[in-house]
């Protein structure tokens, strides 16, 4: 069976779940998307930018029960990189990933490839570069 691929905004929820599935049963975790007294409801609500309705939530419960049941991955976020500490007329160098997996600069927006934080962290070993400086922009 393929397991649920969820992005990292699910991330919160999913924390929750994770850590309280030993203590609440699946139909009251679910019962709970809808009333706005429970964290399962603003968590929720937080998914949809505040403004979900009773359908939003509808949508929510096979996702539910796939973290409840452990039928999902996480996606890890991943983001732009842009080198601050040094620019050539104002083009800022972006950090890229080519197809063997080598990682160099480019100074073209549309060519930075957007990275997971371990992909980055691969990086920065392989350039000899520190985390500070770069700045990150969530794609």
């Amino acid at each position: 069976m393929k397991k649920r691929q969820l992005d990292s905004k699910y991330k919160e929820l999913v924390d929750y779940v994770e850590s309280n599935k030993c203590d609440l049963p699946l139909l009251q975790m679910i019962s709970r998307l809808y009333d706005p007294n429970f964290v399962e409801h603003c968590i929720a609500d937080k998914l949809f930018d505040g403004l979900a309705d009773r359908y939003d939530f509808d949508k929510l419960i096979p996702i539910l029960v796939d973290i409840y049941n452990d039928n999902y991955e996480l996606k890890s976020a991943k983001h732009i990189y842009t080198m601050m500490k040094f620019s050539v007329n104002d083009f800022y160098p972006y950090l890229t990933k080519d197809l063997l997996d080598d990682y160099s600069f480019t100074t073209r927006f549309n060519d930075a490839d957007a990275l997971t934080d371990d992909e980055f962290e691969e990086a920065l070993d392989h350039l000899g570069f520190d985390k500070g400086d770069f700045e990150i922009e969530e794609v």
